[in-house]
């Protein structure tokens, strides 16, 4: 059974200031109009959260440093299980790596 669409034939004008309006844009939502109802009505039809592109960047660049310490978990437990040991080189250059991404996140955080 299809659902059957709303049809929405009114209109609200919203007044917003250039910061108002650039801060409703930054949040990256599919449709702005879709916002400001759910937003005003209470509701949330879907579950997604709306972050801003800075916030974007941010998450993305945790996610990678995220899948480097998983990265350097299975090498020391991959190097581990084969030889009983880990290799102390391989696992500073990825700390290394950790570490200059968090110089950059906290760089492009200022």
């Amino acid at each position: 059974m299809k659902k059957q669409s709303t049809i929405r034939k009114h209109r609200v004008e919203v007044r917003l200031s250039d910061e108002e309006l650039e801060q409703l844009k930054n949040m990256n939502p599919p449709s702005l109009a879709r916002l400001l109802r759910e937003s005003a009505l209470g509701m949330k039809q879907d579950k997604k959260q709306y972050y801003s592109k800075i916030d974007q960047t941010f998450i993305l660049e945790l996610s990678r440093i995220g899948n480097n310490i998983n990265q350097i978990a299975k090498a020391v437990h991959l190097d581990v299980a084969q030889t009983n040991s880990f290799d102390k080189v391989k696992l500073l250059h990825l700390l290394i790596s950790i570490d200059q991404q968090l110089k950059e996140l906290r760089c492009n955080d200022r």
